[in-house]
């Protein structure tokens, strides 16, 4: 309910992959009386990733396509962005916060959890400025190639 409503109901919500679309899927088999307005968000999502795919090349992104492999090479100042963090990618940060959730439902709640959910924070506050500059550059790009 929290995420219905923190979202809106107009825009295109950026993100990066289709992680995202994944998890409202999910979400929405765990909580049917929340799956219409799920769906809702679900169609306004838009993936940076699948345009960084269809439209950009470069050398140094080696085949890959991932924000980590991305990133440093369009947002140079972001090259080091997850380098010192506890928490670095997406992966960590699901594993973290399902084992939280977790260890909650059993009813162990313990004094590390604070620090997770800090780490995540901190995680998903530079994702979050990384889609952002991603997106400025992508649109600097296109710009760009609308001049010529």
């Amino acid at each position: 309910r929290a995420l219905v409503k923190a979202v809106g109901q107009k825009g295109a919500i950026i993100v990066y992959s289709s992680s995202e679309s994944s998890y409202l899927s999910r979400m929405a088999k765990m909580h049917p009386e929340l799956a219409t307005e799920l769906e809702r968000i679900q169609h306004r999502l838009f993936d940076l990733e699948k345009m960084i795919i269809d439209c950009i090349q470069h050398p140094e992104f080696r085949g890959k396509s991932s924000l980590k492999t991305v990133l440093p090479v369009l947002v140079p100042e972001y090259k080091e962005a997850y380098g010192k963090m506890d928490i670095s990618n997406g992966s960590q940060a699901a594993v973290a916060y399902e084992q939280m959730l977790r260890e909650r439902s059993e009813g162990k709640y313990k004094e590390s959890h604070s620090i997770v959910e800090d780490n995540l924070r901190r995680y998903c506050a530079v994702d979050t400025i990384a889609m952002f500059e991603l997106h400025k550059k992508l649109a600097a790009i296109a710009a760009e190639d609308d001049d010529e």
